[in-house]
């Protein structure tokens, strides 16, 4: 989610982005099984995701974004890049961020929308910002693991939507650039550890939801959001009528 833009490709090669990222999506659910994430609906995905432990989501992780970049290597960054005027976290900061939230995971997902924390994982991404690209497509792939959208039949067209870039997002109606990340009070910091702790905490215990998202903003309790992005909804109204029968 660098502020630094690409030119928006031509409709051959959005065409092509499209067909990898539906490819990538078979990947993707391979990875998820591999890291034992293969529960058959979101909340069991929800349980199964806090047995994991810091090293094992960070390679995830790693991997997944390996994989929309179609890098032969990891992009991993070793410095600090902003999410449009909003600070993101140290280094060595990074893991401590990753095991406050599976901890949050583990003692405090009892009863919360599994949307919800999915999102705040992909909150946890944005924040952590470890890549050197694709870390915007790195959330959104992980948010839609635990929306039901990833048990149903049309999810390759769904993973494909979210994972392209947002140069193309934007290019669909526009997007929110820092769309993952609550509404801040005064004096929260998310560019330190202890903001980014408090960002997430939101996540689990406010109600209506003080976030956009590209999803939309999940409610806290309920399955269903409160708000459908623009610029995704017009992505995946698209790629429906893509895969729709031709008469």
């Amino acid at each position: 989610m660098s502020e630094q833009h690409t030119l928006t490709p031509s409709i051959e090669s959005q065409a092509l982005c499209t067909e990898q990222a539906r490819l990538q999506s078979a990947e993707f659910r391979a990875m998820v099984g591999e890291l034992g994430l293969g529960g058959a609906t979101p909340e069991e995905r929800v349980l199964q995701l806090g047995t994991r432990s810091v090293e094992q989501v960070g390679a995830f992780l790693t991997e997944v974004n390996r994989r929309l970049n179609a890098s032969e290597t990891a992009l991993i960054s070793n410095s600090v890049v902003p999410v449009g005027d909003v600070p993101t976290l140290q280094p060595t900061e990074r893991p401590k961020l990753l095991e406050y939230f599976l901890g949050k995971v583990r003692e405090g997902s009892s009863g919360i929308n599994p949307e919800r924390i999915g999102d705040a994982f992909a909150l946890t991404v944005v924040l952590a910002h470890a890549f050197q690209d694709a870390n915007g497509r790195t959330a959104r792939a992980v948010g839609l693991l635990f929306r039901d959208n990833f048990d149903q039949p049309d999810y390759p067209d769904v993973f494909a939507g979210v994972t392209v870039s947002r140069d193309e997002l934007r290019a669909q109606g526009g997007s929110v650039v820092n769309g993952y990340i609550p509404h801040q009070e005064a004096g929260m910091e998310p560019g330190s550890l202890e903001g980014g702790k408090a960002l997430i905490d939101l996540m689990f215990t406010s109600e209506p939801a003080p976030y956009a998202g590209p999803y939309g903003g999940a409610h806290l309790t309920e399955k269903g959001t409160t708000v459908i992005s623009r610029s995704l909804a017009r992505m995946m109204g698209q790629l429906t009528q893509e895969s729709a029968p031709q008469s």
